[in-house]
């Protein structure tokens, strides 16, 4: 991919429609919202579609600054996401049953998904500009927190659970699981920024 001005608009628009695709399902489970399931499953096909976009631009941006190993793990970062997400749709439709010899499955991509971030957090460092390799560690920072946040809040709730708290629970977990996404504004507006630079150095070149 081509890394330029209007990529990095087209990069900006399609992380909007994850974020909206993301709040309007997250609405759905929070408020008595009556939306038929197809359009459900179409903003969550649409959701993922525009997140699985955004991180091919991300992994051209790595690229086009020579930061090849971090794009390396960010394509399986990416890989693995594709995975967990049709993961419970192969469950739901039939595809895998839950069963004792299946039920570590969904497991498997979670973790490799950890690794994969810690490995990245690492390589990092070696990014250039070290600006942008900063706003790729606070993603990774924020990707992190949202999925430990979102898996133990509900534990850390009274043990007694009354609908009140339910619902808190229920809004804080899908609240969060936006995070990801506005962390990725704060690469995109870098990479922005970069960009222009590098117009204005060429053209005085």
């Amino acid at each position: 991919m081509k890394i330029t001005l209007k990529s990095a608009q087209l990069a900006f628009l399609l992380n909007i429609i994850y974020i909206v695709s993301r709040g309007i399902s997250a609405a759905v489970k929070i408020i008595p919202l009556i939306i038929p399931q197809g359009l459900q499953y179409f903003l969550l096909f649409l959701a993922e579609l525009s997140f699985v976009a955004v991180i091919i631009f991300l992994i051209g941006s790595l690229r086009h600054w020579q930061a090849k190993s971090t794009a390396l793990w960010l394509s399986i970062y990416l890989a693995l996401s594709i995975i967990s997400f049709f993961i419970p749709i192969a469950y739901h439709t039939g595809l895998l049953t839950l069963s004792a010899s299946t039920s570590f499955i969904p497991a498997i991509p979670v973790f490799a998904t950890f690794a994969t971030i810690i490995i990245m957090m690492m390589t990092s460092f070696k990014i250039t500009p070290s600006s942008l390799g900063a706003a790729f560690r606070a993603f990774f920072i924020v990707v992190i927190l949202s999925a430990l946040i979102s898996n133990y809040l509900p534990r850390l709730l009274p043990a007694v659970q009354t609908p009140v708290m339910n619902k808190l629970s229920v809004s804080a977990v899908e609240l969060i699981s936006l995070l990801p996404g506005f962390a990725i504004f704060f690469i995109l507006q870098k990479v922005w920024l970069l960009l222009n630079e590098g117009v204005i150095i060429n053209k005085k070149v």
